[in-house]
């Protein structure tokens, strides 16, 4: 990596929001990024597994930052900054990060937050990047597909011990956060001041949109995104089960659990009152983040958001 300062452009999902698409289209184009002086740095995804990456230094250095304990806090942040030089090529310019596991965890184990740990994740990280931000994207969804997927990959993907209890036992906890996308949004402003913010609906914005709003239409120009087709797949009810109680049952991998049930029963636990709920919540907030200063929201916005009343910036595809 070399000395003289870089600047990054991050996006940081949000989890279930299309990120796996991106971050595909993103390693498929990685060579040509590469030579326009801009490297790439993806978490692991089915189909990638193994290798080193900067995700588990920079949830190591968040949770130590959080300790307050000012010797761990700076090996922590060294460990961090000699990951990414080892990650670095030496004539790189420019850094393409895409992790959605910088915000940290989604909800606690008993249903309860929104993204709490997202400040202090993103402060450790920033502080040992060597260079400046430039760019950061976020890309939110409607809070009920948003939480319902959220629950069935943390319970397939994250098996904990004792298992991850039952989305009914959840629930009250999970439809009654009080942060949401706007206060998560208040959260990377503050830490990443003048780095210019960018906000999509997810996965409605066509791809091509988004690497736009992430790269620049230099970097972005002359991508094929329309030859990937790579998703993430949801979960079914008994890939759910069945992940849930992966550390009592020895057996398959998580992405060989997704697969071997990706027939099974749509995962769907709310009801269509719980639904219509978490909807005008998440109406509510997109008009609150269309009022924001300091910040683009692209659209389409679902049918459910008065788009009358909201007014979206709306980015077309190549």
């Amino acid at each position: 990596m070399t000395d003289r300062p870089l600047s990054f452009r991050l996006h940081l999902g949000a989890h279930r929001t299309g990120s796996t698409r991106l971050q595909a289209a993103l390693d498929a184009h990685a060579d040509l990024l590469a030579r326009r002086g801009a490297a790439v740095l993806t978490p692991p995804r089915p189909g990638k597994r193994g290798g080193e990456t900067i995700r588990a230094a920079a949830r190591r250095a968040a949770r130590v930052a959080a300790s307050g304990f000012l010797p761990k806090r700076l090996l922590e942040r060294h460990k961090l900054t000699r990951t990414l030089a080892r990650l670095l090529p030496d004539d790189a310019r420019q850094v393409v990060i895409s992790e959605e596991n910088f915000l940290g965890d989604i909800f606690s184990v008993d249903g309860s937050g929104f993204y709490d740990e997202a400040r202090g994740m993103l402060g450790a990280l920033v502080s040992a990047l060597p260079g400046h931000v430039e760019t950061v994207c976020l890309a939110i969804r409607p809070y009920d597909d948003f939480l319902v997927s959220s629950y069935a990959m943390t319970a397939v993907y994250r098996p904990l011990d004792p298992p991850l209890r039952r989305f009914s036992e959840l629930k009250p906890a999970l439809v009654a956060f009080r942060r949401g996308w706007p206060e998560l949004v208040g959260d990377i402003a503050e830490v990443f001041g003048n780095a210019r913010l960018e906000v999509w609906i997810g996965p409605t914005l066509p791809l091509a949109a988004q690497l736009s709003l992430l790269l620049g239409d230099e970097l972005s120009e002359g991508f094929a995104v329309e030859e990937l087709e790579i998703v993430n797949a949801a979960p079914t009810a008994e890939a759910v089960e069945r992940g849930r109680l992966a550390r009592q049952v020895r057996g398959a991998s998580p992405d060989e659990i997704v697969e071997r049930f990706r027939g099974g029963t749509p995962f769907d636990p709310l009801t269509a009152e719980e639904r219509e709920g978490l909807r005008s919540r998440f109406a509510f907030d997109v008009r609150r983040l269309s009022e924001r200063r300091g910040l683009r929201l692209h659209g389409p916005a679902p049918e459910f958001v008065d788009t009358a009343r909201v007014e979206i910036p709306r980015t077309g595809g190549k």
